[in-house]
């Protein structure tokens, strides 16, 4: 049983060195995430159907049909991720070279 150690530790020592590890193995495993998440720029509908080159009511349809992705914000506004424009890009551009 190599890497086990017994030892006398109080209840609170227990807890505050799980709490420490816990601390530890959170920040490795989500920072990371939640740091691109947040880097992720977000568009109008008006800026992103300029970016994608198309007009309003066709990026509105892609959304409606599932080739984009969009995120309501409050009440109404809706919005896109910049990450996921450029996906949309890439990908439509290998099926135009793929025909």
């Amino acid at each position: 049983m190599d890497g086990i150690l017994l030892e006398s530790v109080t209840e609170a020592r227990l807890r505050e060195m799980l709490r420490n590890e816990m601390a530890e193995v959170l920040k490795k495993e989500f920072l990371p995430l939640s740091e691109n998440k947040s880097k992720d720029e977000l568009f109008s509908v008006e800026d992103a159907s300029k970016f994608l080159k198309i007009t309003e009511p066709t990026l509105t349809k892609y959304a409606k049909d599932g080739k984009i992705d969009s995120y309501c914000v409050g009440d109404r506004r809706v919005v896109y991720k910049k990450s996921e424009l450029l996906d949309f890009l890439r990908k439509r551009e290998f099926d135009i070279k793929k025909v």
